[in-house]
C-alpha cells in the first residue's frame, strides 16, 4: 500500500496505450515458490516499462491455462486476474478492461472481507478506468469506496488517500463540479499537515500542487464577468499565493534567506501575482529577488536563471512596462552562450507565446445558436497578426456558429491579449496569419460555465503559430 504515497500528476501518453497511470496499481504476487515471485516482478516490470504487449502475452499465458494458474493460491489467482485487466485499461482496450475489474472486485469481496485494503488498488483502477471513458458516477463512486475502506483501516487523514483525492478531484473538474474538486484539493493539504506539521519540507510538494491547481482554476474564468465569478477567482488567486508564500517561509525557516531553494517558489507566486487584475505589480519583487538568487548560487542550473529572466520579461510585457523589450533581448543573448542556451531560446522565442489573458477553453452561451446545427461544436475562428511588440493587429473574424455579439467580444479579447514576441537573430519579428478557434458551451447543457483546464489537452485550440 505504500506504493499509493506517489502523487499523481495528470499526464497526457502516447495514441498507442490508454491510460498507463494505472500500472502504478499493478498486484505483486507473492508465493511460496521461489520461482512464482520474480516471474510476476519480471511481468509486472515489463508492463511499467511500456512493453504492455509482451507483459500482457506471458501474464494470459498463464492465467489461461488450467494448470498453471491453479499453482496459485486463490489469493494470488485473483491478483494475476486483476493484473490483466489493468494492462487492459493501460493499453486502451477499456471495455474488457472494465469487465474484468469488476469481476476481480467481485470475486475479492468474496475471497476477503468487505473492508479489505486489498480491494484498494483495483478500486482505484475502477475509477480511472472509468473516468477515461466519461462514465463520472461510476468512477465516484469506486473512488469514494476505496478512500472508505482506508478511511476505517488507517483513518481519516491517511497519507495513502491522496492519488485517490486527485483523482476525485479530476473527476469532479471533468464532471462539471468545480467546487467539490475544490475541497478535494483542500482536504489534501489539511491531510499533509495533520501528518508531518505545518512547518515541514514534507508538506511542500502537496503546496505547490495545490497552489499551481488554484492558479490553473483561476485562469479558466474570464476577468470580466459576473460579480461572483470574479469573487471565486480572487479567492482561488489568494489561496495560490498563500500556498507559495508558506513554502517560501518553510524554506527559509530551514535554509535560510540566500538559499536557491527560494527560486522555484518566488516563480511561481509571481506567476500567481500576475494573473490576478490587481496587485501585479509587487511580482516584480519577487522577480528580482529570485534572480539574485540564482546569480549569487553557482550550484543554480543555468536554465534555472534563464527561466528567471524571461519570466521577467513577460512581467514587464503583462504590466505594459517599456523595459519588456530589453528584458528579452537580455535573456535571448545569454541564452546564445552555451549550445543549450540555444536550443532553449528556441522553445522561449521561435513563436509567439500568449501571456494575459489566459486562453479560455469554453466561454458560455444561454442557448444553443439559431445557425447551429444541435450537437455542433460551437466557435469562432480569428485570424491575426502579432507585432514586434507583443501586440495583437488586424484581427479579424473567419468564421463563426455563433451570435455576432459573441463573436465581436472574444475578438475585442484577442485585440487586448499580450504575447511575448518571437526574436530571431536577436531582432523581433511580427508573425501573421496567426489562428485561433474559441469554442463555446450551452450553459444548460453544462453546470460548468467555463471549463477549467486541469489537463494539457485543454490548454489551447490555436491552429498555428500563436501558443497558449
Amino acid at each position: 500500500m505504500k506504493r499509493l504515497i506517489c502523487l499523481v500528476y495528470f499526464l497526457f501518453v502516447s495514441d498507442a496505450f490508454g491510460d498507463t497511470r494505472v500500472l502504478d496499481f499493478l498486484y505483486e504476487i507473492r508465493s511460496n515458490d521461489s520461482a512464482t515471485p520474480e516471474q510476476f516482478e519480471k511481468i509486472n516490470k515489463n508492463a511499467r516499462n511500456l512493453e504492455l504487449e509482451k507483459a500482457l502475452s506471458e501474464l494470459e499465458s498463464i492465467t489461461n491455462k488450467p494448470l498453471e494458474v491453479n499453482m496459485l493460491s486463490d489469493l494470488n489467482r485473483l491478483k494475476a486476474l486483476c493484473n490483466v485487466a489493468i494492462m487492459k485499461v493501460a493499453s486502451g482496450d477499456y471495455s474488457n478492461g472494465l469487465v474484468g475489474l469488476d469481476k476481480s472486485i467481485a470475486a475479492f469481496s468474496d475471497l476477503v472481507k468487505p473492508f479489505d485494503p486489498l480491494i484498494v488498488r483495483a478500486l482505484v483502477v475502477r475509477g480511472i478506468a472509468s473516468l477515461s471513458v466519461e462514465d463520472y458516477n461510476e468512477s465516484r463512486n469506486a473512488l469514494r469506496r476505496a478512500q472508505h475502506i482506508l478511511h476505517r483501516e488507517e483513518g481519516v487523514f491517511t497519507l495513502n488517500q491522496l492519488p485517490l483525492i486527485d483523482y476525485l478531484a479530476l473527476n469532479n473538474l471533468r464532471a462539471g463540479d468545480p467546487f467539490s474538486a475544490d475541497r478535494e484539493q483542500l482536504f489534501s493539504v489539511t491531510i499533509v499537515k495533520k501528518e508531518f506539521g505545518d512547518r515541514s519540507e514534507s508538506i511542500i510538494p502537496r503546496l505547490i500542487s495545490v497552489g499551481n491547481y488554484f492558479a490553473q482554476r483561476a485562469m479558466g474564468i474570464p476577468i470580466s464577468t459576473d460579480t461572483d465569478s470574479l469573487n471565486q477567482r480572487a479567492w482561488m488567486l489568494k489561496t495560490s499565493r498563500q500556498m507559495h508564500l508558506d513554502t517560501i517561509e518553510i524554506f527559509e525557516e530551514l535554509y535560510g534567506t540566500d538559499s536557491p531553494k527560494l527560486i522555484a517558489p518566488l516563480r511561481r507566486l509571481a506567476k500567481a501575482k500576475l494573473i490576478a487584475s490587481m496587485g501585479r505589480k509587487s511580482a516584480e519583487g519577487d522577480l528580482r529577488r529570485a534572480l539574485e538568487l540564482s546569480s549569487k548560487n553557482e550550484e543554480v542550473d543555468k536554465a534555472e536563471i534563464y527561466a528567471v529572466n524571461v519570466d521577467l520579461g513577460d512581467f514587464y510585457a503583462v504590466t505594459k512596462n517599456q523595459k519588456s523589450s530589453a528584458q528579452y533581448l537580455l535573456s535571448w543573448k545569454l541564452m546564445q552562450e552555451e549550445d543549450a542556451g540555444k536550443q532553449l531560446a528556441k522553445s522561449y522565442f521561435d513563436a509567439p507565446v500568449r501571456l494575459h489573458p489566459p486562453k479560455i477553453s469554453h466561454f458560455s452561451l444561454d442557448r444553443m445558436p439559431d445557425s447551429a446545427e444541435p450537437g455542433s461544436e460551437l466557435f469562432v475562428d480569428l485570424e491575426f497578426g502579432i507585432n514586434e511588440a507583443g501586440r495583437v493587429v488586424n484581427a479579424k473574424i473567419t468564421d463563426k456558429n455563433i451570435p455576432n455579439d459573441q463573436a465581436r467580444a472574444v475578438r475585442k479579447r484577442e485585440k487586448n491579449t499580450i504575447y511575448r514576441p518571437r526574436i530571431e537573430e536577436g531582432v523581433f519579428v511580427p508573425v501573421e496569419a496567426n489562428q485561433l478557434r474559441q469554442l463555446f458551451k450551452v450553459k444548460q447543457l453544462d453546470k460548468q460555465d467555463e471549463k477549467v483546464i486541469s489537463d494539457p489537452s485543454g490548454e489551447s485550440e490555436q491552429k498555428k503559430t500563436a501558443n497558449s
